[in-house]
């Protein structure tokens, strides 16, 4: 039985090695090799304080800046974020611009008026 379980640890881990990243196209528009692309997730707490919490902009809107120093890209990184929450009203659709996006942090902005004290649940 303990060998079973050792082998079946093996084909996981072996399976999750095996994946094939394949680069459809960039930014830059330049062709790279696929050690070049890495992929890093996380999660920014609604309840943050200081520099990365939710804080009030123009128009109504709310923004907060997300830090992403310790994924290690060594250029401007392709961001994906979406929020999620208990209640419709606390989710409003967001948006980055590529002129707010380093190596380390991003930032987001909602679309719609929405007060900073609503975000935070």
């Amino acid at each position: 039985m303990k060998l079973l379980g050792w082998l079946m640890t093996v084909m996981v881990f072996n399976l999750s090695l095996s994946s094939e990243l394949k680069i459809v196209n960039t930014p830059d528009g330049e062709s790279h090799p696929a050690p070049c692309a890495m992929t890093c997730t996380g999660v920014s707490g609604f309840s943050e304080t200081g520099l990365y919490r939710w804080q009030s902009y123009e128009y109504g809107t709310a923004w907060k800046q997300i830090n992403i120093a310790e994924c290690g890209f060594v250029s401007i990184p392709v961001i994906t974020a979406t929020l999620s929450g208990t209640y419709i009203w606390r989710c409003p659709a967001i948006f980055t611009e590529r002129g707010y996006i380093t190596q380390s942090t991003f930032d987001i902005q909602t679309v719609e008026k929405t007060s900073p004290n609503y975000m935070v649940y």
